[in-house]
């Protein structure tokens, strides 16, 4: 198998992993911590517009160790720090 086969094979197990056990999270209080703690991240999604309409916004959750922003049907994984 080649590397970057194993590459994404590894990178699709750990999003599955990652994603098993979270649960739903308000789109609009992940979008405010965003923009707080990663602005340049906001500005680039476009996020820093509250105006802005992200039909998987309901697709948004939290897992113990990360926040899971979806939009345009990219699963973003945002690292809690204590």
């Amino acid at each position: 198998m080649f590397n970057l086969q194993k590459m994404v094979l590894n990178m699709f197990s750990s999003s599955e992993r990652l994603t098993r056990n979270s649960t739903p999270y308000p789109e609009k209080e992940l979008r405010v911590l965003i923009n707080k703690y990663c602005p340049g991240i906001a500005k680039k999604l476009v996020i820093d517009k509250p105006d802005l309409y992200n039909p998987y916004g309901d697709l948004c959750a939290e897992t113990p160790t990360h926040f899971i922003y979806v939009h345009s049907a990219i699963e973003y994984f945002f690292k809690k720090i204590e």
